[in-house]
């Protein structure tokens, strides 16, 4: 039920990268951005982690600063002791709530990730229905979305969403 927002994807990594995209104007962490990780702009500021998405900071080393002294806001989520494993098997035991990193979220992220590896290999603009799992601006692209079934293995066309 979420409104439809933009995301622009730059995939590679190392230097030189052709797909690199520019430092942001309030970057200063080092003189150039590193070869990989993501950066997250926002309407107040910026997030850059590192290659695994790790080590979230704003991209201006005084505002991280400032932000860390003023303190951090107030979980919104509980921690769990042990970490996702523990919650995991908690889960399971039914002696904890769902993980935090359940099917229904990781679905959806895993979704974004794989578009931004088709924009990535076909380049261009991807404009994504996410209700009918379908590319709506360039149909050949659906090829690569959903494989067709093999003669044999075929079970409903519903299930995988």
């Amino acid at each position: 039920d979420m409104q439809p927002c933009s995301l622009t994807w730059h995939n590679g990594e190392g230097d030189p990268n052709p797909h690199k995209p520019a430092k942001p104007e309030k970057w200063t962490w080092e003189d150039e951005l590193p070869g990989g990780g993501s950066l997250f702009f926002g309407d107040k500021n910026t997030v850059y982690t590192d290659n695994r998405s790790n080590n979230p900071r704003l991209i201006n080393r005084e505002e991280m600063r400032a932000f860390k002294t003023e303190g951090f806001p107030p979980e919104k989520y509980p921690r769990v002791k042990g970490g996702p494993y523990k919650e995991w098997i908690q889960a399971i035991k039914g002696e904890g709530p769902e993980p935090g990193a359940n099917f229904d979220f990781a679905s959806r992220f895993t979704e974004v990730q794989l578009l931004g590896v088709l924009a990535a290999t076909h380049g261009g603009r991807i404009e994504w229905d996410s209700k009918a799992m379908k590319v709506t601006n360039r149909p050949e692209l659906n090829a690569f979305v959903k494989e067709a079934v093999r003669e044999g293995w075929s079970y409903g066309e519903d299930l995988w969403r």
